[in-house]
């Protein structure tokens, strides 16, 4: 699972990118997508195409695999830029550098930083329910894609899926999303008990340590800056 994945990256590996707080990469994130957006020019969006892949081979990530996830944006792009035939010559080398340049942006974002900490910057400017509710949601997606995989896993052990009955492995596929759909109804239950038991008011408090800036900080605020202004001129 690509999501568990990327986890793994941001708690595992070890680099400049990693030890550098949320606050100043989801800035630099911001920045650079704004750059994208503002910059009509193949060759600049080029360049932050190979910056990007420069940054997640510094930053110790497997560049090759996850580049796979990148044919999902190019695929989409691809799409958008068949439908806009007609229009400045340009335009379609510039929608798929567009997409495959932002998305390459927000997976060196994920990829270093810590999910717990992406919420707690999240907390800063979103309401606590909002923030609240989005982290929640995030830890019991594992919980519930475990008891999904578990129920298929225990149903093909039993025998009961085959390739030749296919309306057998279509009712039973049903039988299997709906326990999963009862698991889910219960984890949101047990969920909230100890919430409450826990004394839970509206807000999770999270810790602002691993907020507070170091001299990693400012290079990555120093770049973000950069490249906006650089897009802005119309660099390339």
């Amino acid at each position: 699972m690509w999501i568990a994945f990327l986890d793994h990256l941001a708690y595992d590996l070890d680099s400049f990118w990693h030890r550098a707080s949320p606050v100043s990469k989801v800035v630099f994130l911001i920045l650079a997508i704004s750059a994208i957006i503002i910059s009509t020019k193949s060759l600049y969006l080029a360049a932050l195409f190979v910056l990007f892949l420069l940054l997640m081979s510094l930053s110790n990530l497997p560049v090759f695999t996850l580049s796979l996830l990148l044919l999902y944006p190019l695929f989409f792009g691809l799409v958008f830029s068949l439908s806009r035939v007609g229009e400045a010559a340009t335009f379609p080398l510039v929608t798929l550098l567009r997409a495959v340049t932002a998305a390459e942006a927000v997976l060196l974002v994920l990829a270093t930083t810590h999910y717990v900490d992406l919420f707690a910057v999240l907390q800063i400017v979103l309401p606590y329910t909002i923030s609240d509710t989005m982290f929640i949601t995030y830890r019991s997606f594992f919980m519930i894609l475990d008891s999904l995989r578990n129920t298929v896993n225990i149903a093909r052990l039993r025998g009961a899926y085959s390739f030749f009955t296919i309306f057998r492995n279509l009712r039973l596929a049903g039988r299997v999303l709906g326990h999963s759909l009862i698991h889910a109804y219960q984890t949101n239950e047990t969920t909230q008990r100890a919430l409450i038991l826990r004394g839970y008011e509206g807000r999770i408090i999270t810790s602002r340590s691993a907020l507070r800036l170091s001299h990693y900080d400012f290079v990555i605020f120093f770049l973000g800056i950069l490249l906006l202004v650089l897009a802005v001129v119309g660099v390339g």
